[in-house]
């Protein structure tokens, strides 16, 4: 018997993605974005033994990034944002023969994956090549309407051919989330090649709320844990996870989560306040109202 597929076959396309001819793309003229830029910073631990020294000092970054934030209005930041996952899902196969992605749930992704499943760009990747896993999980049945599961395999794995042993859901509706937490990280690469994060109006990304115990993890890299709003239990990606992934975005819309951008890329390196800042050295995907805080580039028009 040969792989049992989630969604439908597709034809593979030959040519190369662009990701600067993204077409309807809006960029302000106050960022100038390089969505081809995925490597990580030099500073950036490459092992997990120096995780803990890389997230205890501070991160000193001054100004914002300009050349990793992308600002444009709705359809047109989930086709960047889509695009850019492509050309680095692309990247990474042609590097090391597959590729390890780690996705986000919630709201805001789903218009991404959306845009995945259109043949422009689902015909430019090997779905086949392609591990998925999660960077965070309710501890819901995977048909629960607040399962981050049923919302990507709704918006984007039923709709494209990757294969069912491919994608590596959190099983949080297990009873023992302690037991269930060691099986995902066991089960986790030692470095994801592409992970995309959203973060809240709190600046809390994956389920690392502020103040949360698992903002100090050093040794285990997915952990069960409380959160604020429901369902509180959940199962969590923690921080060395966000430190040795090869490329990371960052996806934050809506007026609600202006301070906490400005906060989370150029305020003082304070994750256990801002945890978003974990991932401050990934490219970040803004819409006008949540990039509305951040300085202006100095010699922008």
């Amino acid at each position: 018997m040969g792989p049992q597929y989630i969604g439908a076959p597709v034809t593979h396309a030959t040519g190369n993605l662009d990701v600067h001819k993204s077409r309807s793309v809006v960029i302000s003229n106050a960022h100038r974005p390089n969505p081809r830029t995925t490597s990580m910073p030099h500073d950036m631990p490459r092992s997990n033994d120096t995780l803990g020294a890389a997230f205890d000092r501070e991160c000193s970054i001054g100004d914002v990034n300009y050349s990793r934030v992308v600002v444009a209005e709705g359809p047109a930041l989930a086709r960047a944002t889509a695009a850019w996952l492509v050309a680095t899902i692309r990247q990474a196969i042609l590097q090391r023969g597959r590729c390890t992605v780690g996705l986000a749930g919630g709201v805001t992704p789903g218009p991404i994956y959306g845009e995945l499943t259109t043949p422009s760009l689902a015909q430019d990747i090997d779905w086949t090549r392609v591990d998925v896993y999660f960077g965070d999980e309710r501890a819901v049945p995977p048909h629960h309407p607040d399962s981050n599961y049923r919302m990507v395999r709704e918006r984007l794995l039923a709709h494209v051919p990757i294969p069912a042993t491919m994608v590596h859901r959190m099983e949080a509706e297990r009873p023992d989330l302690d037991v269930a937490a060691a099986e995902y990280d066991r089960a986790l690469p030692p470095r994801l090649d592409v992970l995309l994060l959203g973060m809240g109006p709190d600046g809390h990304t994956a389920s690392l709320f502020p103040r949360s115990p698992a903002l100090a993890e050093r040794e285990r890299r997915v952990v069960p844990v409380h959160s604020p709003k429901p369902p509180s239990l959940r199962l969590t990606i923690t921080p060395p996870v966000i430190a040795a992934a090869r490329s990371v975005a960052v996806v934050a819309v809506g007026e609600e989560k202006a301070a906490m951008t400005a906060r989370a890329l150029a305020g003082p390196f304070a994750p256990q306040d801002v945890p978003a800042q974990l991932a401050r050295h990934g490219t970040w995907f803004l819409d006008p109202r949540a990039a509305a805080l951040l300085a202006p580039q100095r010699g922008a028009r």
